[in-house]
């Protein structure tokens, strides 16, 4: 029964040991020797509320002048101006109404392409692409994209809006 119990009493004296070891060699001054032989003392080594090696450095009160004067999170907090602001007069007369010019539309150019034409006893159609979309049947006098289909031919079609007036070609040695 003695040997299960032995290892809890030397542990606790070799602990112990090392404690008072390790206070004794924190607490104590450090000393170097100089060339001259002679011994110096140094400062201690740095309590609990320092860090070792750390030195703070303290700035001037000028350096906190403008946080202390201006706390950051105040609701009076205003920029600073640099320059005095000069009061511009303000201007009696009213101004003379600007009239206002609308501006026209723009035209958004379609490019059509002609892919084919049927002629059959008034019963025109041509196949007709707008844009980058797939060709279409169209018959005469109906609207594609805004523009009437007015005249159908075996080679050429005439689109008209307004005044403005697009003829397709089916082969392009026709232009």
């Amino acid at each position: 029964m003695w040997p299960k119990f032995l290892p809890l009493p030397s542990t606790l004296l070799l602990s112990g040991t090392v404690a008072l070891s390790g206070y004794g060699y924190i607490t104590a001054p450090k000393t170097s020797s100089s060339q001259s032989g002679t011994e110096m003392v140094s400062e201690p080594v740095a309590t609990s509320d320092e860090k070792p090696g750390f030195e703070r450095s303290y700035k001037p009160a000028v350096y906190y002048q403008a946080i202390t004067e201006r706390p950051l999170f105040s609701a009076e907090r205003r920029p600073i101006s640099l320059a005095p602001v000069e009061v511009i007069q303000e201007v009696t007369e009213e101004p003379e109404p600007i009239e206002i010019i609308p501006e026209p539309e723009p035209v958004i150019q379609i490019n059509f392409t002609l892919h084919g034409t049927m002629v059959l006893n008034g019963n025109n159609m041509a196949l007709i692409g707008a844009d980058e979309a797939s060709p279409v049947w169209v018959k005469q006098n109906a609207l594609i994209s805004g523009w009437t289909l007015r005249e159908i031919t075996p080679e050429v079609v005439k689109l008209h809006r307004d005044s403005d007036i697009i003829e397709l070609f089916l082969y392009e040695e026709d232009r």
